[in-house]
């Protein structure tokens, strides 16, 4: 071996070497997803595969095993991205474990089927040629293979290792028969340099899909808990900050065209329901209001939960009149609505206020809530409308 073909061997070991203490350290200090194992298994196979390659000179058996090592890096790495991404791919892992062992069986069979060390080196470049050709077709039969633009760019970092190799295997071959030493022409230092750059780029990979992949669950965890914040689980109402916004929103937008209305109401003896049935009815109960309430929400209504069994509706552009309209229609179908446990019929005791700018949400609701207390002290199942109008029953005004 020459001084550059050493030289070469030393640059390409350190750069393993380095991306294989990158893949541990990041596997030992990080969280990392199904199928980075399988990844840092690769770079310790590359890097085994060229520590035992130098020891060719001194040991007989350090060619084929570092062969075998060589061509078990791109099925190792292929396993990874099946763990991965945890898709069903066209081909099964029988196809990854049949492909490898097929492999690995012809190289250790490499001094039977050929006589020429020529030969044996033209055998592996094809192999490992036809290993990286296989990862290639995985990767793009990935939904993501074909849109992720990381993928696509390392597919093309396979197709140059998978020509290149295939170009050596011509060449050993076809023309230079009982060509017996590996690292002589430029064209094998060429490989070896593109080799290592493949490796980097791996590592590159690797840790970009990492990252993409937290930062996609950190996306996620945000959108839940922005999902959380701004909506009840229960119900699936507004919660109350979000209420405020949605509606203070809507009565800006309403202005232009109409005053809004601005509905607060509750249960009737929901405490009754809890302490007689238990909780889980009282949940029930609150559930199939809500369900009744969104039912008969029109585009542009905002409905949500304020707190235990008060609820706020926000009709846009809305006169008290057909308010009145909206929270008897609600009334009706919640009272049909079956109950079970000899529930008592669920009714709701309504107050309702015009709402326009200047007068914020935290304001209307207060009057909102004055008169609900008011439908309440007057017997319940009702409808009060603190304007000008003063009140009006669910079924007919005064």
């Amino acid at each position: 071996m020459d001084l550059s073909a050493r030289a070469v061997l030393i640059l390409a070991a350190a750069v393993v070497t380095t991306a294989a203490t990158v893949m541990l350290y990041v596997r030992a200090s990080r969280r990392v997803y199904p199928g980075f194992g399988f990844w840092t298994l690769a770079m310790l196979a590359y890097l085994a595969g060229l520590a035992v390659f130098a020891l060719k000179d001194v040991w007989s058996l350090a060619r084929p095993l570092a062969s075998q090592l060589l061509v078990a890096a791109p099925f190792l790495i292929a396993l990874g991205f099946r763990r991965f991404y945890q898709q069903q791919l066209r081909l099964s892992l029988r196809w990854d474990v049949s492909l490898l062992a097929l492999s690995l069986l012809t190289l250790l069979l490499l001094p039977v089927l050929t006589t020429t060390a020529g030969q044996q080196v033209g055998v592996f470049s094809l192999l490992y040629a036809a290993a990286h050709l296989y990862l290639l077709a995985l990767l793009m039969w990935l939904r993501d293979g074909r849109r992720n633009a990381t993928l696509r760019a390392y597919a093309l970092v396979l197709l140059g290792v998978a020509a290149l190799f295939t170009y050596r295997a011509f060449v050993s071959f076809f023309l230079e028969p009982g060509h017996e030493i590996f690292f002589e022409d430029a064209s094998a230092l060429l490989r070896m340099a593109w080799n290592a750059v493949a490796v980097v780029l791996t590592l590159c990979l690797f840790l970009v899909l990492t990252f993409e992949r937290t930062e996609q669950e950190l996306v996620r965890t945000q959108q839940q808990l922005r999902q959380l914040a701004q909506f009840d689980s229960l119900t699936g109402a507004a919660s109350r900050s979000h209420f405020l916004a949605l509606a203070w929103q809507a009565v800006q937008t309403s202005a232009r065209q109409a005053a809004a209305t601005l509905v607060m109401f509750d249960l009737d003896h929901f405490k009754r329901i809890n302490d007689n049935h238990g909780h889980a009815s009282g949940d029930q109960a609150l559930q199939q209001l809500a369900m009744t309430v969104q039912a008969n929400l029109r585009a542009g209504d905002v409905f949500g939960r304020l707190g235990g069994d008060e609820f706020a509706l926000l009709l846009p552009a809305t006169t008290p009149a057909a308010a009145t309209s909206v929270c008897q229609r609600i009334a009706e179908r919640l009272k049909a609505v079956p109950q079970t446990d000899n529930a008592t019929t669920l009714t709701l005791s309504m107050g309702a206020v015009t709402v326009t700018p200047p007068e914020t949400i935290e304001r209307a609701l207060a009057r909102a809530d004055a008169a609900l207390y008011r439908a309440k002290r007057e017997g319940r199942d009702r409808l009060i409308i603190d304007d000008a109008a003063a009140s009006a029953g669910l079924y007919a005004s005064d």
